[in-house]
């Protein structure tokens, strides 16, 4: 009885640990999560790596970046939301020419209609280039998603909405 009574009590006290956040030794800050790397099947030499970061106010000195999921749904407070971005890498080794593109979608309080907005981030053919694509943190509801599109107008990458409330 006690054999088949310890792995049950061990079990159980690992089901009730917080949550781990691994750090980055050489830094500090918590190491990046939830990253996506994606290409295109057609141009497999063009990569992307992209991931979402809240930036948290802890004190009035210091803030910490948050990686949130792509495929959850958040309602961030408003008071210590200090940033929020979505982060595109896009390696290009041969250097053939892309655009970026943000798409939000917002529904302020008190309103039914998202409105959307569509912006051109950026258009080149740099073979290594990185884009901090800031997202609203006013109040009401978001749905931001971004693309790399090649110069022909075949995506390279699709990243699908990120829906987040700030409250």
């Amino acid at each position: 009885m006690k054999k088949i009574l310890l792995p049950f009590i061990i079990l159980f006290l690992m089901g009730c640990a917080t949550e781990t956040i691994v750090y980055e030794s050489a830094t500090g800050l918590p190491a990046r999560n939830y990253e996506l790397f994606l290409s295109s099947p057609s141009r497999s030499e063009v990569k992307t790596i992209f991931h979402i970061v809240r930036t948290v106010e802890k004190s009035q000195e210091s803030t910490i970046p948050e990686y949130l999921d792509l495929y959850q749904e958040y309602k961030l407070p408003a008071e210590d939301t200090r940033a929020l971005n979505l982060v595109i890498r896009v390696y290009n080794p041969k250097k053939e020419k892309y655009k970026v593109i943000k798409v939000i979608e917002q529904r302020p309080q008190w309103e039914w209609e998202f409105k959307k907005t569509t912006t051109q981030i950026y258009t080149g053919a740099d073979m290594d280039k990185s884009f901090q694509l800031v997202c609203p943190i006013t109040k009401g509801n978001y749905r931001v998603s971004a693309a790399v599109i090649a110069e022909d107008g075949l995506p390279i990458a699709m990243y699908p909405e990120f829906k987040y409330v700030i409250k």
